[in-house]
């Protein structure tokens, strides 16, 4: 039961000229000639060219993800190297491993191995690792232990999203639409919306709407999985000159999805049975602590359990305040945080 092929559907309110997270920068006068584009990151809290970086890091632009059809955390594995993330829990909790190193567990109250920030803010649960995608500036993947300047919960490395940030040139925007089996609708847009010449507004939202789930339940006579996701972010910069910086960010997702079912494996022996559990061999011989086992060929069809315990409604806000001041070579950062699920 593959998800076999998407159709996709794109419509565009203007075309974009440059990727986002590549800046035509000039070195020297050699560099403007010759229009050289380099790749500048913020992987060391500074904007620095990616091959000046002490670290090792991959960065993936705007347009890479969008070709590549980048929407989670397990799609980025597919193009960085070294990064791999497997699911816990279907539709809900993603454990990443850089190089090997990860943290494996089922619980939702752990911090992963592998720090993981969406505009400097931590996702600090499992929980949290399936965000969504949409209207990114670059995904930075940092590998290897990150402690001087992202703290304990990098030991295996760090993963930066940068979203689009508001700009003061032109008004634009975009939106496409995919749909597909699962009787499954995918959409997501923007739009940058100048408000003068000092202040810039941008908007973004995205959605993933499955009305067929992957899974069947025969208790049930019905299918699970089905998805009902919304995300959005409104972002708001006032840039009186060239030295202060203001930006105001306001992010949200509503979540009422249906979490999927997992592989069964039973952990107890039935009585008779010498050999260990899990057998995925002969199932029979393993039971679950309610003494169920799942003899089925087929992993998607099973005795699942009611809907009721395979729900996951979220409700998550977050607020972020940036404030920068230029001091001539240096310069003042202020940020604030808040969230609230």
């Amino acid at each position: 039961m593959g998800l076999g092929n998407r159709i996709a559907l794109s419509l565009g309110a203007s075309v974009i000229a440059l990727s986002a997270g590549t800046d035509v920068l000039a070195a020297d006068d050699q560099a403007k000639t010759t229009s050289v584009s380099e790749i500048v990151v913020t992987a060391e809290r500074t904007q620095e060219y990616i091959m000046k970086v002490g670290v090792n890091v991959t960065a993936v632009s705007s347009d890479q993800l969008q070709r590549s059809r980048i929407a989670s955390a397990t799609d980025l594995a597919t193009i960085v190297p070294n990064l791999d993330v497997k699911t816990n829990i279907p539709g809900l909790q993603q454990i990443m491993t850089i190089r090997g190193v990860g943290l494996d567990d089922f619980s939702s109250t752990n911090n992963s191995s592998v720090g993981v920030y969406v505009d400097d803010i931590f996702l600090a649960s499992f929980a949290e690792m399936d965000f969504g995608m949409y209207d990114l500036a670059r995904v930075e993947v940092l590998k290897g232990p990150q402690g001087t300047l992202y703290g304990r919960n990098s030991t295996a490395g760090a993963i930066n999203l940068i979203s689009q940030a508001p700009t003061l040139d032109h008004l634009y925007g975009d939106v496409s639409a995919g749909y597909g089996n699962y009787e499954t609708f995918e959409a997501n847009g923007d739009v940058n919306i100048p408000l003068g010449s000092t202040a810039a507004l941008r908007l973004a939202a995205e959605t993933d709407q499955q009305e067929r789930g992957y899974w069947y339940s025969t208790v049930l006579n019905r299918d699970l999985g089905r998805q009902n996701v919304f995300r959005e972010r409104g972002q708001i910069l006032w840039e009186p000159n060239a030295k202060l910086k203001v930006l105001l960010k306001l992010e949200g997702e509503e979540n009422h999805s249906e979490i999927g079912v997992g592989k069964f494996f039973g952990t107890i022996p039935v009585p008779g049975y010498k050999g260990s559990c899990p057998n995925f061999a002969a199932p029979a011989n393993c039971v679950d602590f309610l003494g169920y086992t799942d003899t089925g060929s087929n992993p998607f069809v099973g005795a699942y359990n009611p809907p009721g315990a395979t729900k996951d409604r979220r409700l998550q806000r977050h607020f972020a305040r940036q404030l920068r001041y230029g001091l001539g070579a240096a310069y003042l950062d202020h940020r604030l945080h808040r969230f609230r699920a």
